[in-house]
């Protein structure tokens, strides 16, 4: 296994303990390459548990090159972690904040080199000179290693996030959750899923499974699958129904999805009243007496029931 890669996918493998420069490049919205600005820009590379833990390592960093050295990454125990990058625009006293990859995994890997050395090491004086055992021992270490290195790449492979095909197939069906769908999308689209749409569906029948009924939770889970501009609120009319509103900009899909259960959790007895769902064009919704980033005045949007 490398001591440093990083996939397609901008998945890092790192051995533990091992030191590299990560060069960065930061590109515009029109895919030209930005270049910082001294003493306006900012990177900061964090890798978290999960998305919502304290950050485990944290770089602040005034040019595009990440440095990881010995000391990040060997009190970690072995295994997968996020990261992210975020750059971070001073100028005149106001900033302004852009995530411009993440989340992506961390994976801590053993260093096999350094693990077979340290086994070496433990071999008594009588036997560190005898070439056969030193041999037979390295072997068995290496062949744990393969092992190792294969199951590691079995749960790379079914990581939801980057899993396709097949490997959504058997995600799907250890969460409860078919590719085909229970109804016919209008236009003529198939009712059978392709990747991108599954996985969604995936994660948010693992939020189903998993949610234990609070509202909090369901926002939390709401950002975690439509991370961009889309909002939704619930109101609880406390006679076991409550009404949904979604604003944002969504496909006809998505929308025919939430309509039909896929998407939003429901506790069992509760109904859903109303469900609207409006694209707002960033604009909040129309309320009385209220001025949030939701809920605004005149100059807002009017809702239209779906």
């Amino acid at each position: 296994m490398a001591l440093f890669s990083v996939d397609s996918q901008m998945n890092i493998n790192l051995a533990r303990g091992y030191a590299v420069d990560i060069p960065v490049v930061v590109y515009r919205s029109d895919n030209t390459p930005y270049q910082m600005i001294p003493e306006m820009d900012t990177l900061t590379f964090t890798v978290k548990q999960t998305v919502s833990s304290p950050p485990l390592i944290q770089k602040v960093l005034d040019s595009p090159v990440v440095p990881l050295g010995l000391a990040d990454t060997t009190a970690l125990p072995y295994g997968t972690y996020l990261y992210d990058l975020v750059l971070t625009h001073t100028e005149a006293g106001d900033s302004w904040v852009e995530t411009i990859l993440g989340p992506r995994r961390f994976h801590l890997n053993a260093n096999d080199d350094g693990l077979m050395e340290e086994y070496r090491k433990l071999l008594t004086s009588e036997y560190k000179t005898k070439p056969k055992l030193t041999s037979w021992l390295l072997w068995l270490l290496s062949e744990g290693v393969s092992y190792r290195s294969m199951f590691l790449e079995f749960l790379d492979a079914f990581y939801l996030d980057s899993a396709v095909g097949l490997q959504l197939d058997v995600i799907g069906k250890i969460v409860g959750v078919e590719r085909l769908l229970s109804f016919y999308p209008s236009g003529g689209e198939s009712p059978l899923m392709n990747d991108e749409t599954y996985r969604m569906v995936i994660k948010s029948k693992i939020i189903q499974n998993t949610w234990k009924g609070t509202l909090d939770e369901l926002y939390e889970a709401w950002a975690v699958l439509f991370p961009d501009v889309r909002y939704f609120q619930i109101q609880d009319l406390q006679d076991m129904t409550y009404n949904v509103v979604i604003m944002g900009a969504f496909t006809q899909l998505e929308r025919e999805l939430i309509a039909n259960g896929y998407i939003i959790p429901k506790p069992e007895g509760v109904r859903i009243n109303l469900l609207t769902i409006t694209d707002t064009s960033g604009l909040p919704l129309f309320a009385y007496d209220m001025d949030t980033y939701l809920l605004s005045g005149y100059t807002s949007h009017w809702a239209e029931a779906q």
